[in-house]
């Protein structure tokens, strides 16, 4: 008894001495920012929401040399998306009016996955009428690291602006 009682107490002196945590968790959930990694200050896991989408550089005409708009204008910009393996977009932005750059709003309850998404800019017009100016794929969850998952489609970039919770 009295060894079993020292040896406890070395085990015990030894996790002091060097710093050791008995607590340690690793984030479990693949779709978290810290999947597998070990974080004293948070232990838990947490998660990337989108806030706004920044997107740059749209060209002033289509790809066959036409205004966007009947009356010339730059396109009246969205952007809709959502994870690849849904067969709709799930989540949509608000509509900013002729603009080559623009930043758009979203829910702040939507949560990126580790999967790929897909997006589409439109010039938005009427839901008959709009025109996609790009589309594509990404993995937010492995791409960007300082609140920004940057997106380049031709000479268009996205911005996905985002928060961890």
């Amino acid at each position: 008894m009295k060894s079993v009682l020292i040896g406890l107490f070395c085990l015990m002196l030894g996790n002091l001495i060097s710093g050791c945590r008995c607590s340690k968790k690793k984030c479990e959930d693949m779709n978290a920012d810290n999947y597998h990694l070990y974080n004293p200050e948070n232990p838990g896991c947490y998660y990337r929401f989108a806030n706004t989408i920044d997107v740059n550089n749209i060209p002033a005409r289509d790809t066959g040399g036409l205004a966007w708009d009947t009356d010339g204008s730059l396109p009246d910009v969205k952007v809709n998306f959502g994870r690849n393996s849904k067969v709709n977009y799930e989540f949509t932005t608000n509509i900013s009016n002729n603009g080559s750059s623009v930043s758009l709003s979203t829910s702040n309850k939507i949560q990126f996955t580790n999967e790929d998404w897909k997006y589409e800019v439109l010039d938005y017009d009427l839901p008959a009428d709009s025109t996609e100016i790009i589309s594509g794929i990404f993995n937010p969850v492995v791409m960007g690291n300082t609140g920004v998952i940057p997106v380049t489609n031709g000479s268009v970039t996205l911005r996905f602006h985002y928060s961890t919770k």
